[in-house]
């Protein structure tokens, strides 16, 4: 029998509202080993077990939890989850599936999906044109300069009452009788 995935992961989730993957095996046990990797050329395996069916059914659960730590530390990773069947009378492998997506870092719990979030949200703030460079036409880029800019003068007094240790400060007057 082959492994069937009835809720599989796809696309691109957040890293805290990753949902849960349940497949069915006919089989005695599966592996699962998740990989990640910054860029889907090199990949770092960061768990691998066999777990063993419950009425022939496995669920992966709380992955968010999981895959969080990671998606910190690169803010986008790229996950692979791979699958093999096994039966107990052998040690070769029955069927073997492979489930891969994509994890952006987010603590908040955002009410909708990333998929939907990137396509219509993302950068929202950022809405509008965007002024990066001036506007150059005809004229070289060293041509283009700021206007100076200095800052206001400190007043004498000012400037004596914020050094502390200048001869002005540290002289007393006797105290009259």
């Amino acid at each position: 029998m082959a492994i069937t995935i009835s809720n599989g992961l796809s696309g691109r989730y957040f890293s805290m509202s990753v949902p849960d993957m349940v497949c069915t095996i006919g089989g005695y046990r599966m592996g699962v080993k998740i990989l990640i990797s910054p860029d889907s050329k090199s990949w770092t395996e960061i768990y691998s077990e066999y777990l063993y069916p419950l009425d022939g059914s496995i669920t992966l659960s709380d992955l968010g939890n999981l895959l969080t730590p990671y998606a910190r530390q690169m803010l986008v990773v790229d996950v692979k989850i791979q699958l093999t069947e096994e039966y107990a009378d052998s040690n070769s492998i029955a069927s073997s599936q492979e489930q891969t997506f994509t994890l952006v870092y987010c603590e908040a719990d955002i009410p909708t999906t990333c998929e939907d979030w990137t396509t219509h949200h993302f950068l929202s703030l950022l809405l509008g044109t965007k002024l990066t460079a001036p506007a150059v036409s005809n004229t070289s880029i060293s041509s283009v300069r700021e206007p100076p800019y200095a800052p206001p003068p400190i007043p004498t007094a000012a400037r004596r009452r914020s050094r502390p240790w200048s001869s002005a400060a540290t002289t007393t007057t006797p105290p009259s009788t």
